[in-house]
C-alpha cells in the first residue's frame, strides 16, 4: 500500500433488509464489515479522522494509514460499526444530515426506494416524464441528475399515499437522533456536516443553494449538539465536484475553518493535497481480499493548477 491516508466511506452497517434500503444498496452486514476491518488492520495503521487530519497537515504520513467514515447518520453505525472498531481501539467519523437527525424530513432517496418496493414508481413516472424522463431510463440515475422541487414534491406525495402513518413513524428507527450522535462524539468519533436534506449538486448555480444547506445544517448541529463541525461532506459524487471552479467557489463562500470532503476514490498524501480538501473511497459490498486489491490500485490526489 502507498504511504498515504486512505479514507473509506461506508453508509449503514446492519443486518436488516427493508424496503427503504433495498433499492439504495448502501447497507453492509456487520460480519462483512468486521471482515473488512480485520483484513485492513493487517495492512494499515487504523486512525481516527482527527488523527489522520493532523498527520496530513503536519506532513507526518510515513506509512499507509486508514480511517472509516459513515454517511447519513444511520443507527446501525453506532449499534454495529462502533463496537467492531472499538475492538481495534479506533474511532470513526459520521456525516449527518440535520433533516434526518432532527426528524424534520425523511431521506428522499429512501422514499424512492420504498416506492420501488411497493410498485409505486408507476405513479411517479408521469411526473418524471414531464421533466425529461424517457421509458427505459434508470429512475435511480434520472432523479440524481434531474432532481428538482417538482420531482421531490411528487415523491413525497406518492409516498404519503402509499405508506401508513405508523410506517412513516417507524421508519425513523433507521436514523440516529441527537442522543445517539452525542454518544458517538463522546467516544471520540468525528461528527461532520452532510447538508440538511442530502440533495445533489447539479451545476454551478446550485452550489450556492447547497452552501445554504451546509450553513443551515451547521447552525442546527451547533444548537442541538453544542459543537460545530470541521468537515463539510458533499452529498453524492457528481461530475461537477471534480472541477476547479467548484473548489474556488467553496474557498470563496465557505468559512475559513471548514474542509470540503469529496468522494472521488483518491488517496490523501502530504504535499499533494490542497489545504481545504479531503478525498474518500467509496466501498462496495465485496469481500476483503477484493477490497485490498482495489485499494492497491488507487492513486493519490495530484493537486490542482
Amino acid at each position: 500500500m502507498k504511504k498515504a491516508w486512505y479514507i473509506l466511506n461506508y453508509h449503514d452497517i446492519s443486518w436488516e433488509q427493508n424496503e427503504y434500503l433495498n433499492a439504495v444498496g448502501e447497507s453492509f452486514p456487520p460480519d462483512i464489515f468486521s471482515e473488512h476491518v480485520a483484513a485492513l488492520s493487517n495492512e494499515f495503521e487504523l486512525v481516527s479522522i482527527q488523527t489522520g487530519w493532523e498527520r496530513l497537515k503536519k506532513g507526518e504520513i510515513n506509512s499507509p494509514i486508514l480511517s472509516f467514515w459513515f454517511d447519513d447518520g444511520y443507527t446501525g453505525v453506532r449499534r454495529y460499526a462502533e463496537p467492531i472498531l472499538s475492538e481495534k481501539k479506533v474511532a470513526g467519523g459520521v456525516a449527518v444530515n440535520s433533516d434526518f437527525l432532527l426528524r424534520k424530513d425523511f431521506f428522499w432517496r429512501l422514499k424512492l426506494s420504498y416506492l420501488s418496493n411497493v410498485d409505486g414508481l408507476r405513479f411517479l413516472r408521469p411526473i418524471l416524464r414531464e421533466n425529461g424522463y424517457k421509458t427505459g431510463d434508470s429512475i435511480r440515475e434520472f432523479t440524481l441528475t434531474h432532481v428538482n422541487e417538482t420531482i421531490v414534491d411528487g415523491i413525497n406525495k406518492i409516498y404519503e399515499q402509499l405508506s401508513s402513518p405508523l410506517q412513516r413513524e417507524d421508519s425513523w428507527r433507521l436514523f440516529e437522533d441527537i442522543d445517539g450522535i452525542k454518544q458517538l462524539a463522546a467516544k471520540g468519533w468525528d461528527i461532520s456536516n452532510h447538508t440538511c436534506g442530502h440533495f445533489p449538486l447539479l451545476n454551478k448555480p446550485d452550489f450556492f443553494s447547497i452552501q445554504n444547506q451546509f450553513k443551515s445544517c451547521e447552525e442546527r448541529l451547533v444548537k442541538h449538539l453544542g459543537f460545530g463541525t470541521t468537515f463539510w461532506v458533499l452529498p453524492f459524487g457528481r461530475p461537477f465536484y471534480n472541477q476547479l471552479d467548484h473548489q474556488r467557489l467553496f474557498e470563496k463562500n465557505a468559512p475559513d475553518d471548514k474542509i470540503m470532503v469529496y468522494g472521488n476514490d483518491l488517496l490523501n498524501k502530504t504535499g499533494e493535497l490542497q489545504k481545504r480538501e479531503l478525498y474518500r473511497i467509496t466501498v462496495k459490498l465485496i469481500r476483503s481480499d477484493k477490497l485490498l486489491k482495489y485499494l492497491k490500485r488507487l492513486k493519490p490526489f495530484k493537486g490542482k493548477d
